[in-house]
């Protein structure tokens, strides 16, 4: 349902723009045809719909634009995360992983986990060396098992 929702936002003001433009022209007609005949009546009518579509244009410009920051501001989000994912500086082998070590580290040699319940489990209830992946306690500042310092 809020998927891709910039999207929606910008095809909801180009249904509105057309929506407007109609009722314009036909409150134009209705003011310009119905209090004067003739040529003045069509002038009148031209006048209004020009300035009635002109004001629907502009109202409508803000809720695209809106749209459009929605959808610029989620490429950005994808674009940040996958620098996150490319920051990578060393893989763990299979039996790391195996041991509940994270799957891999960015450039300051935080442990990335594919999953916030991962990340969440190794820091809850103490946490998880990244060689070894023994389990440590979180007063500790150094692997109990192979003596590697906390990240």
């Amino acid at each position: 349902m809020f998927d891709s929702i910039g999207e929606k936002i910008k095809k909801y003001a180009e249904i509105l723009f057309v929506i407007e433009v109609i009722i314009s022209l036909i409150g134009a007609g209705i003011i310009g045809f119905g209090n004067v005949s003739g040529a003045v009546g069509l002038l009148v009518f031209l006048l209004l719909a020009v300035l009635f579509i002109a004001y629907s244009y502009m109202s409508i410009i803000f809720i695209y634009g809106f749209g459009d920051l929605v959808d610029n501001a989620e490429r950005i989000r994808e674009n940040i995360e996958s620098a996150r994912w490319n920051d990578r500086v060393e893989v763990n082998t299979e039996p790391e992983r195996k041991r509940g070590a994270p799957i891999m580290y960015n450039l300051g040699g935080k442990p990335i986990f594919k999953d916030r319940e991962t990340a969440r489990k190794n820091t809850e209830s103490g946490w998880k060396c990244m060689r070894c992946g023994a389990q440590n306690e979180n007063g500790n500042s150094k692997c109990s098992n192979c003596g590697m310092q906390r990240t």
